[in-house]
Parts: C-alpha cells; sequence; structure tokens
C-alpha cells in the first residue's frame, strides 16, 4: 500500500490550544458536507518550536480533494489551501483518502473543540489586534490564502518567510508564546514578519466581508488535525489584481504544515 512521506506527531498535549470544527458523524455518501482529503502536501523551509511539542514544520497547506460539497456560486474546488489552527494533533503528507468534514456549506467560521473558547476581547476598533482571535486568525489565514494565489517565481522566497510567519502567528493568537526558535529560510524576513503578525502591524488582504471555514477528521479520527481555509467573498480582486496593489511592500509564496523532525513512513 502507499504510504505517507511524512507524519506530523501533534499528540493532544494541551485542549486549551486545539482547535477543531464540529464532529459531523456519517461518509461522504450520508452527509453533504464530507468529502476525500486526497493528498497534502507543504513546503519544508521553515522550523519552529512548539512549546510542549519540539521542533516541527510551519508553512501554508495545500490539500487535492475529491467529492467536494457544492457550494451555490462557487466552482466546486479540487484544491484547498489554508492554515493549521490544531497544533498538538496529527498530520500527515503524501496519499491519503481521508474523509473530511467541512462546516463552507453551513457558512464556514472557526469552530473550536468542546472546551476551546476563541473570542474577541481586545479593541473592537481594530479587528487585527492580537486579542480578537476569532478576526485576526480570519485575517491571517484569507490574507496567507490572497498571497499564495499570487505567488509567482518573482516573489517566491518572500511569500515562503510571509507564509511561514502567518502560521506561526496563528499558533501564537490561540496560545500567546508558544512558538519560539524560527530556523530554516530567510530568518530575517521571517522575523520581520512574524513580528508584524503578531502585534497587527500588517496591512491585511482580507476584505471586510471575507470569511474561513474548518475542515477536520473529528467524525473518523479526532487525533488528526484541523485546518481555516481562505474564503475570501465574491466581488474582491483577483489574484492578478492584488499583485499590483502589494508592489512595493508585499511579496508571495506557497503549501503544508507540522511535523517532527524525524520521518517515519506509516502505511496507508
Amino acid at each position: 500500500m502507499q504510504t505517507s512521506k511524512t507524519t506530523h506527531g501533534m499528540k493532544a498535549l494541551a485542549a486549551a490550544a486545539s482547535l477543531a470544527v464540529m464532529a459531523m458523524a456519517g461518509h461522504a455518501s450520508a452527509t453533504p458536507d464530507t468529502f476525500t482529503l486526497v493528498s497534502a502536501s507543504m513546503n519544508q523551509t521553515y522550523d519552529i518550536n512548539v512549546a510542549g511539542f519540539g521542533e516541527a514544520i510551519d508553512n501554508g497547506v495545500t490539500f487535492q480533494i475529491s467529492g467536494y460539497p457544492a457550494i451555490a456560486g462557487q466552482t466546486t474546488p479540487t484544491s484547498l489551501f489554508g492554515f493549521c489552527i490544531d497544533i498538538y494533533h496529527d498530520m500527515y503528507l503524501g496519499n491519503l483518502g481521508y474523509t473530511y468534514t467541512t462546516n463552507q456549506p453551513g457558512g464556514g467560521g472557526l469552530a473550536p473543540n468542546s472546551g476551546t473558547t476563541l473570542s474577541n476581547t481586545g479593541d473592537p476598533s481594530n479587528p487585527l489586534d492580537p486579542k480578537n482571535q476569532i478576526s485576526d486568525i480570519t485575517n491571517l489565514v484569507d490574507t496567507g490564502f490572497i498571497l499564495h494565489q499570487d505567488e509567482n517565481s518573482s516573489n517566491y522566497a518572500d511569500t515562503e518567510a510571509r507564509l511561514a510567519a502567518i502560521q506561526a502567528a496563528i499558533w501564537n493568537v490561540e496560545v500567546p508564546g508558544v512558538v519560539s526558535n524560527p530556523t530554516g529560510g530567510d530568518q530575517t524576513l521571517f522575523a520581520k514578519y512574524f513580528t508584524e503578525y503578531t502585534s497587527g502591524s500588517y496591512t491585511t488582504l482580507a476584505d471586510a466581508n471575507d470569511k474561513v471555514f474548518t475542515i477536520s477528521d473529528t467524525a473518523n479520527n479526532p487525533s488528526h488535525q484541523t485546518f481555516a481555509i481562505g474564503w475570501p467573498v465574491a466581488g474582491v480582486p483577483e489574484p492578478a489584481s492584488w499583485g499590483l496593489m502589494l508592489t512595493g511592500f508585499f511579496g508571495m509564496g506557497s503549501l503544508l504544515r507540522a511535523r517532527r523532525k524525524h520521518r517515519a513512513a506509516v502505511a496507508a
């Protein structure tokens, strides 16, 4: 049988830190909100230390999918891009074939596990205030999604640093101080962007009406990680238009997220 290329041993060491979509029982044939997560991949340039776990890869996530539920007004996707919002559970790269659940048909949003709460307790006039966890993670995910969509050969290195910094910032918003000691890639760029994303001093690319949705395998395997997927609303600028708007102050990048430094092949 095909084996996964990389294992991510993110165990449930701190329930208050882990987020997941609401469990929805059933298989794809019985539930309209399920789909097959065919494979997962990531850029593995940047590492970061996660308190309570150790060194892990951090970056955005690319999934190849099939059987995704139809959403009115949009083309049914065959791939998704987003970020891990579940620090301490398992994840795998390569060919997977998992049945995942999406909350996009129901309107999306960040849906935490029982016992975990995301809140907006910061300055209500500043959605980028790190204490506004829900709005801050939403802005980070959608900004990363747009950066990824606008990636090209000329801005690739800068985007990689931004996407790695966004993933680390998302974990830091969930659990302040949970990440430290980044390595790999361009550390000057990473440090600059991580400071911007964690302080809320960046220019979000998300429209005020943009959303995120959550995908999870909690119905079948609660130990698998949960991810927030970018969901810009219809009518926002296309990636090429964003590229023009970004000239002079933003760059770009690509792909998936956390794994233990040692790799283990896991049978599918």
